[in-house]
């Protein structure tokens, strides 16, 4: 199931790895995150904040009914449209859902 596709805005504007981007998903059917994040957890593991890093991306629970998939850097965009569309939609598969946020950033590092 797709629940996301990357924009051609964002295709076209992918000129540099110092872009992160952001994608939250709303979960309509009542307590269904729930378990599908356990499974997630399970397969994939998490860290210390509960965080659970997919590749080059990340899956992060933002509460009872929200999830984050956040990636960044050369391959930011085939790596959030696999976490979204391969990784959740298959663990919320048969769940309704909405993308309710999308967000393109530049990071810069000031060290």
């Amino acid at each position: 199931m797709t629940i996301w596709k990357v924009s051609d805005d964002w295709f076209d504007r992918h000129t540099t790895q110092d872009l992160a981007y952001r994608v939250r998903v709303r979960v309509i059917t009542p307590n269904a995150l729930d378990s599908a994040w356990a499974r997630i957890v399970e397969e994939h593991g998490s860290d210390d904040d509960g965080v659970v890093p997919i590749g080059g991306a990340a899956l992060i629970r933002v509460n009872d009914c929200e999830a984050e998939a956040v990636s960044g850097g050369e391959d930011a965009l085939d790596s959030l449209e696999w976490v979204v569309n391969d990784v959740l939609s298959e663990a919320l598969k048969g769940v309704e859902v909405l993308v309710v946020a999308e967000e393109r950033t530049l990071v810069i590092d000031e060290m």
